[in-house]
């Protein structure tokens, strides 16, 4: 019989002192029984009572709100447009002319107080090369910027040629990605 009963408990059963097992999951009708007389089980004991619940925590002042953060430096928004190229080109495509007119239009409709154009070029090619035909880029770009309506004086121009490339690359690379003007808007509204 204690190894029936200890079988139980080790199940999670709880027994009680009369011999009465109980269940905990089921309950009655089906969670309590008795080995030795099962249609007079007492009921199971009572749930523990623990007291009232314990108060809630003493409330303070109210907690303000964390302080605003300082305002930003007003600082001019650039924005980008970059034109790309043929290899060992400086000739616009009829794409880098819809780039060019976008820039135009961004930079009527803002004001923009300052325009840098940068031309690039890939690693093939010598330095002096490569140099040269970035700076023919951005003088390109320069001269559509004007033809299509924007201050000359406002606009500035210089050429990377093949050392701030977009994609590293080996030397003696044509990548397309590399050879391009970029436009810089900055100011206005």
């Amino acid at each position: 019989m204690r190894r029936y009963l200890s079988s139980l408990a080790l199940l999670g059963l709880a027994i009680s002192l009369t011999g009465c097992v109980y269940d905990p999951l089921y309950g009655p009708p089906y969670g309590r029984w008795c080995y030795h007389h099962p249609r007079k089980c007492p009921p199971p004991p009572p749930p523990a009572d623990y007291g009232p619940p314990p108060p809630p925590p003493m409330a303070g002042p109210p907690i303000p709100p964390p302080p605003p953060p300082p305002p930003r430096a007003e600082r001019p928004e650039a924005r980008q447009f970059v034109v790309f190229f043929e290899y060992n080109k400086s000739n616009l495509t009829p794409e880098a002319q819809r780039v060019i007119a976008r820039a135009v239009k961004a930079a009527r409709d803002s004001g923009a107080a300052r325009i840098s154009v940068t031309g690039h070029a890939d690693t093939v090619g010598s330095n002096s090369y490569d140099q040269g035909l970035s700076e023919r880029r951005a003088e390109v770009v320069k001269s559509a910027l004007v033809s299509g309506g924007l201050d000359r004086a406002r606009i500035e121009t210089r050429g990377e040629g093949y050392h701030r490339p977009l994609v590293p690359t080996g030397p003696n690379v044509r990548e397309l990605q590399n050879r391009r003007a970029v436009i810089e808007i900055e100011g206005g509204n």
